[in-house]
């Protein structure tokens, strides 16, 4: 009784957290602004591995072509290249919306003015460095700051006010001018007192301070295992668990922007857990559900699983994992939880240590997509592609043999009661 009593209290916890982190305003925007940013960032991602790819005669057919390869380096340099412009602005507007600003694409346009007048210019221009992927973490705080600080002015009069007999129109457009005069002079008064510190500019102080730091605990081997483990858990409790992932703030697509970036240059990848990385250890999405499907499918004689094993395999191919979650059930199941806990630790440790060793090279950050088949997405993103899609088919050859136990079980249960039906009838 108190093992149910203590299973119980921890379900519920579960699912209060995720309730919490699902309806967070800030969380679901920064996924939001991510998701608008991510179309250019595939874009400029594709862009590049036209020319990037080493094999056979590829390059000198690409390179034959005339202005091909100059036409995919300039997409990469204004989609990646400026991917932090983007997420300032449409993270702005996206949140300035949640917290009922009416005022959205001002607010927008604010917002990317504050992040040009914390920007080092360089002989009059703008230089690449803070505007793409090490701007990231800048971008977002004040896509966030910006709209909270406008909506304090505003909701507190701090505005300019026109007789009634000025046109609504007319009078809209003067509401944030005294909140923008307020927060564009205070940002270049904190922009010049940074400039004169160690740190030079604000960028280069949240980068120091903020964006650091978190890359080397988010990025880490006990961070990341820790936050596969609790999409797992929030997953298995039937709410999404991008709730989770949001939590890093957008550092895994920081991460695998900095490895494109490098891939680009041609220099040493720095990052071992990218977007790509923390996909390849989920086949099937979180908690591996491709894994149970195949099983259903090849491997177990109840009608009902092996029906649901069918029409779920296809989408958890494709990294849709909800209906064998749901189908099955694997949902509020302890049993199947058991599995689906030891391959989220194994994946993620797995793929570490492979790349750690070099066994396997690191992602090279070309933002495959999430839906793209397991294999194939190592094939595409690796910076040693065979090596990564035998690594791959392994993983999931070691998965299978791990939830084998567990959903035979399941299986012979689901099978006893079937035949006592039918023996009824």
């Amino acid at each position: 009784m108190k093992r149910k009593e203590y299973f119980d209290k921890f379900e519920n916890a579960l699912m209060s957290l995720g309730d919490k982190m699902s309806r967070s305003k800030v969380f679901s925007s920064i996924s939001s602004a991510m998701q608008v940013a991510m179309t250019a960032i595939i874009v400029g991602s594709f862009a590049l591995l036209i020319p990037s790819i080493e094999i056979g005669k590829w390059q000198e057919i690409v390179y034959s072509i005339p202005y091909l390869a100059d036409i995919c380096w300039r997409l990469f340099d204004v989609t990646v290249g400026l991917v932090s412009l983007y997420v300032v602005f449409v993270l702005a507007y996206v949140y300035s919306g949640k917290i009922e600003l009416k005022e959205q694409v001002g607010v927008a346009v604010f917002s990317l003015v504050v992040f040009y007048i914390i920007t080092p210019f360089e002989d009059g221009t703008i230089p690449m460095t803070w505007i793409g992927t090490k701007g990231m973490i800048a971008a977002i705080l004040i896509g966030i700051l910006v709209p909270l600080a406008i909506k304090f002015l505003v909701s507190h009069n701090i505005v300019i006010k026109l007789p009634n007999s000025v046109p609504k129109f007319v009078q809209d457009s003067f509401i944030l001018l005294v909140p923008a005069i307020i927060i564009f002079s205070v940002v270049c008064l904190l922009s010049l007192i940074v400039a004169n510190t160690s740190y030079g500019d604000i960028h280069n102080m949240i980068f120091t301070l903020i964006q650091t730091p978190l890359k080397s605990i988010g990025l880490s081997l006990p961070g990341i295992l820790l936050i596969n483990i609790l999409v797992s858990l929030v997953w298995w409790c039937g709410i999404h668990g991008d709730v989770a992932v949001n939590a890093l703030g957008g550092l895994l697509s920081v991460a695998e922007l900095e490895n494109l970036a490098a891939t680009q240059a041609g220099t040493e990848l720095p990052n071992i857990v990218t977007s790509t990385f923390f996909n390849s250890a989920n086949p099937g999405g979180y908690g591996q559900l491709l894994i149970p499907a195949i099983i259903a499918v090849l491997f177990c004689k109840s009608k009902e699983i092996k029906a649901i094993g069918k029409s779920a395999i296809i989408p958890a191919i494709f990294t849709i994992g909800e209906p064998v979650l749901f189908g099955m059930p694997i949902m509020f199941n302890p049993f199947l939880l058991i599995p689906m806990l030891i391959t989220t630790s194994f994946n993620i440790i797995y793929w570490y240590v492979l790349i750690s060793l070099g066994i396997v090279g690191r992602f090279a950050g070309y933002g495959i997509s999430w839906t793209c088949p397991p294999i194939l997405m190592q094939l595409l993103g690796s910076s040693t592609p065979i090596r990564a899609a035998i690594a791959a088919a392994i993983m999931i050859v070691i998965d299978i043999f791990v939830w084998l136990p567990f959903m035979k079980a399941e299986d012979k249960q689901k099978l006893s009661i079937e035949q006592a039906a039918t023996e009824e009838e």
